[in-house]
């Protein structure tokens, strides 16, 4: 029976062989044939085992979230070698420190022609596990080229992250060489499967209550959780403990101008940030009526008062310098911010339950649109979008990561004024086939996204859209797909988003719109994310737009 290529580099455990004997399930979707017998799953795969406490703690070292090994195709054929073998072979002596694995995009493989038709097969094999999401990347050592790292049919199953799985193994080993029996009858003989602890959540979080650790070279980040640039912090007014962000700003076809009193200034955000659910009855249609108003401000109560304080003791300390005008003038901004009203910004004027929108893509139905109050903005004008990228990386350093091949046709230019302007949409069809190309030659798009919580970060997408089981508040659930992006281009190990960053806007480098972020895989509700799941702007402006019966636009 034919296995994984190798890595380049060894891996294994010390697991004891498999030696269930559930039978694997009977199905045959056309090539994709799983076996039907004890026996004919035995001749899969005759060496799987378990991993160890130690490989399922560290396989995934380098990761963002680090998730727990549940079981793998490649066990037995490539061996996970410890830290301390590595160390013994002096592969890393001079840091002393374990192999980082990454997570990227699949680059040129066989896999994004055949997907389609092998997913539903996999889907079937794996249907009694309690999964919670199939991705489809390459993960390996960061040392290795891209392509020598493997492909992997990732999957999320729901468990506790710090405990070794309650699922039986029989029932995962039968499971693991019925998705091998599916690749390789498919020709995927090189395509590892993998099994981990994951969940999928909503990025909406608690806030976050340590403030950053400087004084001064905060100012700058203070100031922009407060102006009207894309990623502002929101959470409902009756429930000011889950945090989402703002995704864009929009407006009718018709009034469009930007001058106060030209039409209504609306912005898109989740509906698991708008109207948070408290159970299984609160997912229904909303849309807003002569009652009682669900308002949305702007969630920076737990932060405010230190800001205040911390900006009072600098300007006192800094009155004779040059900085003064900038730290006082702050300081008045942030203060009027002291009271629940002065950051109501508007309320909730539709939002349709969360559930599967089924159209030509499968996809999660999950926004809500805000009508904002146009005399909170400044001028009472209403905003355009732009997104901050001033971070503490110098343009120079920007323009360098954001244009990692020369035969990109565009060019970034960081703004002069550190505002990339949002207008246009980035057409599904470009999302699903991008023409640019990253360090490795590889088609991709380079997106990036500012949320309330993990700031700025620069991410690419994965080239196959990734499949998702959604648990409703009511118990049911449905499967969907879903845009995934992975990781942060600046390094690896950062995540793309984080609890949150629920509606925030994904643009890519020409500063066209590519979607809203919904949710992403973790194995700790949030704190660490993987791979955030984000829904295409194309899909969800056609559907705001059937729901109102009029035209939108980005302002």
């Amino acid at each position: 029976m034919s296995s994984p290529a190798k890595s380049p580099r060894k891996e294994g455990g010390d697991g004891s062989n498999d030696s269930g004997t559930a039978a694997a399930s009977s199905v045959d979707r056309g090539h994709s044939k799983i076996p039907t017998t004890i026996e004919e799953e035995k001749q899969i795969l005759p060496l799987l085992s378990p991993p160890c406490d130690k490989e399922a703690r560290l396989y995934y070292t380098g990761l963002p979230s680090r998730p727990r090994l549940i079981g793998r195709a490649s066990a037995g054929i490539v061996r996970w070698e410890s830290y301390q073998e590595q160390y013994a072979r002096q592969l890393h002596q001079a840091w002393k420190t374990p192999a980082q694995k990454v997570l990227g995009a699949v680059g040129e493989h066989k896999i994004l022609a055949c997907w389609s038709d092998v997913r539903p097969a996999i889907l079937t094999a794996i249907r009694h596990l309690p999964w919670s999401s199939v991705d489809v990347c390459r993960i390996g050592f960061a040392d290795d080229s891209h392509l020598e790292r493997p492909v992997v049919i990732w999957i999320g199953v729901d468990g506790n992250p710090d405990e070794p799985s309650d699922l039986p193994w029989q029932d995962v080993a039968g499971a693991i060489r019925s998705c091998r029996q599916i690749l390789d009858n498919a020709g995927l003989v090189d395509v590892d499967c993998q099994l981990r602890v994951s969940r999928v959540v909503s990025l909406a979080s608690p806030q976050l209550l340590k403030p950053p650790p400087r004084i001064y070279a905060r100012w700058h980040h203070v100031a922009q959780r407060f102006t009207t640039s894309l990623g502002l912090s929101l959470s409902p007014r009756d429930r000011p403990t889950p945090e989402g962000s703002l995704g864009v700003f929009l407006s009718t076809e018709s009034t469009a101008s930007t001058t106060a009193g030209g039409g209504p200034l609306w912005a898109v955000t989740c509906r698991h940030v708008g109207l948070p659910s408290d159970g299984p009855h609160d997912n229904a249609y909303y849309r807003l009526q002569d009652g009682k108003k669900r308002q949305v401000g702007h969630n920076v109560q737990s932060k405010v008062e230190q800001w205040i304080e911390h900006l009072s003791e600098d300007k006192k300390r800094r009155a004779d310098s040059t900085v003064a005008a900038d730290v006082a003038g702050l300081y008045e901004a942030v203060k009027n911010f002291g009271s629940e009203d002065a950051r109501q910004i508007g309320h909730v004027l539709l939002s349709p339950p969360i559930g599967l929108r089924q159209t030509a893509v499968n996809w999660t139905r999950d926004w809500c649109l805000l009508d904002l109050d146009q005399s909170k903005f400044p001028g009472g004008e209403r905003p355009v979008n732009v997104v901050d990228l001033r971070t503490d990386s110098l343009p120079s350093e920007v323009n360098r990561l954001l244009n990692p091949h020369l035969r990109n046709e565009h060019k970034f230019e960081f703004p002069q004024n550190g505002l990339l302007r949002i207008s246009g949409v980035i057409p599904l069809a470009e999302i699903r086939r991008p023409t640019m190309y990253d360090k490795d030659g590889e088609n991709c798009l380079l997106v990036g996204k500012r949320g309330a919580v993990s700031g700025l970060t620069w991410g690419s997408p994965l080239e196959l859209e990734s499949t998702v089981r959604n648990c409703l508040p009511n118990g049911s659930t449905f499967i969907s797909n879903e845009w995934a992006i992975h990781g942060s281009l600046q390094k690896k190990t950062v995540p793309f988003s984080a609890g949150g960053d629920s509606g925030a806007a994904v643009f890519d480098t020409r500063g066209r719109l590519g979607g809203f972020v919904t949710r992403g895989t973790s194995p700790d509700l949030g704190l660490t994310v993987d791979i955030t799941y984000a829904t295409p702007a194309e899909l969800v402006l056609a559907d705001i737009e059937e729901e109102l019966g009029k035209k939108v636009v980005l302002l």
